[in-house]
């Protein structure tokens, strides 16, 4: 055994992905995909993952997860403004105004059935008023925002917070 042999961790910014084959070789692989028995450590968060024949795991053997965390505001007929305080996909989310008090958070293939968990908090104050969110497809969350009589309304979103975090 050589008492001075390395151990070598891939570094990336942002979380690991599983490559589309078993060969690293042939060419298909991205820079953020690690093979079964690869450390990976996330330069963003500082964590570490490893990758098993069960999936990506951090090295403390938890769940991973990727955090979507926002302050949406919107007014008018226009799509919701978001500032992002925390975003683990790698990618821009953006929103879209559908129809009165309806508008969606696009992102290609981020929200995994049954493995996305979204909550929600805060509209304006100065109307009483709620708004909730839910995983329509696996790149859409549908934003309603409604007054207390239950009809869809605009500008109810002032920084209402939209936490969306997907378990791997």
């Amino acid at each position: 055994m050589d008492m001075n042999a390395r151990f070598v961790v891939k570094q990336i910014n942002g979380m690991p992905t599983v490559p589309p084959s078993l060969d690293s070789r042939n060419g298909d692989w991205i820079t953020s995909d690690i093979y079964e028995g690869e450390a990976c450590q996330d330069l963003d968060t500082g964590l570490m993952y490893t990758r098993s024949y069960a999936g990506i795991t951090t090295i403390d053997g938890g769940a991973t997860k990727k955090t979507l965390k926002v302050l949406a505001t919107q007014t008018a007929l226009l799509a919701p403004v978001l500032t992002i305080l925390q975003n683990d996909f790698g990618v821009v989310p953006t929103a879209s105004w559908v129809g009165n008090g309806s508008y969606t958070l696009n992102l290609t293939g981020g929200f995994f059935t049954s493995k996305t968990s979204i909550i929600t908090g805060g509209v304006n104050t100065t109307t009483a008023s709620f708004f909730n969110a839910y995983r329509s497809t696996t790149s859409i969350i549908v934003i309603s925002t409604r007054d207390l009589a239950g009809v869809g309304t605009n500008s109810l979103l002032t920084e209402s917070t939209i936490l969306i975090e997907v378990y791997d």
